[in-house]
């Protein structure tokens, strides 16, 4: 999904506060080596393609339609940039395992932590339009599944431009990565959890939470409002509270699956992409029944978006 993360990016108040503090934290990688079992990989393919939709950013765009090409799967260079909102250009990263542009060259360890810790290879800070923050969430075996898998995909040699940050972005980024602070937690079996669990690995607040200064606003979470541009044409990410008259809380929980799995609407209309139900038709049946009742519990908020998909 073209997920536009605008955390405490832009407010320079984070960055004179952290003026003690510019120099990034990082930990070393982990010193390992994930092994390639058929069910690891299995895991890993699923997370990558159905839950976490990693191609839908690391893989060119059709047309511009913010669609990945999947016969280019992982070999980035998707823009996100000034029409986004973001002051500079940011592209995303080719994940093959291409060794000249890829990760061919890179350890396991050093993709388990720009994963889950937002630091890559040469030690740099990533921008969080990477959602690093949401992949600490994940268990240790899901995470490694991940890694097991981006090694088999086909290796790709594509450049990818360099970032171009704008000040002071360009040094407030340095200040956003941490290291774990303990082991990952496991993997929730109680569906609520699960479906949280899911819903955090699928990044959906980040695109359906609405943006104040400091970055997404959590006493708004769903709520929606984020704007995607086509061309030229926009649409807001919809509110996905359980709201009656603004959300999704006239839905019944089968219509809720339909729109994740299928992109339609109750009234039948097609959701626009960036909206990946594309990946999610892949979702398997407990987790999208975990992630609709997930979504049935966030707090009901009223925020009428404008503009329907």
């Amino acid at each position: 999904m073209r997920r536009l993360r605008l955390a405490a990016f832009l407010a320079l108040p984070a960055l004179l506060a952290g003026c003690a503090g510019l120099l990034l934290k990082k930990a070393a990688p982990a010193d390992i080596q994930v092994p390639r079992t058929p069910e690891r990989l299995a895991r890993g393919e699923y997370l990558v393609t159905h839950v976490a939709a990693c191609f839908d950013c690391h893989s060119p765009s059709k047309g511009g339609l913010h669609v990945p090409d999947m016969t280019e799967k992982g070999a980035g260079g998707v823009l996100f940039g000034k029409e986004d909102g973001l002051p500079g250009q940011i592209y995303a990263t080719n994940i093959t395992p291409d060794p000249a542009t890829g990760l061919g060259k890179w350890t396991d360890g050093e993709i388990l932590r720009a994963m889950r810790e937002g630091v890559d290879k040469e030690g740099n800070a990533l921008f969080p339009i990477m959602p690093y923050n949401n992949y600490r969430q994940l268990s240790e075996d899901d995470a490694q599944a991940i890694v097991a898998y981006l090694r088999t995909i086909p290796a790709i040699e594509h450049a990818v431009p360099a970032r171009q940050l704008d000040f002071p972005l360009n040094i407030i980024v340095n200040l956003m990565p941490k290291p774990m602070d303990g082991p990952a937690p496991a993997l929730p079996t109680e569906q609520i959890a699960r479906g949280k669990y899911v819903f955090t690995a699928a990044s959906c607040a980040d695109c359906h939470t609405p943006q104040g200064s400091k970055g997404p606003d959590l006493t708004k979470l769903g709520a929606g409002g984020m704007v995607f541009h086509a061309g030229p044409t926009s649409y807001p990410a919809p509110n996905i509270t359980p709201d009656q008259e603004t959300g999704i809380g006239g839905w019944t929980d089968a219509q809720v699956a339909v729109s994740l799995s299928q992109g339609l609407r109750p009234d039948g209309k097609g959701l626009r992409p960036p909206m990946p139900w594309f990946a999610y038709q892949g979702m398997a049946k407990d987790d999208l029944k975990a992630l609709v009742a997930y979504m049935k519990t966030l707090a009901p908020i009223k925020h009428d978006v404008g503009k329907r998909w």
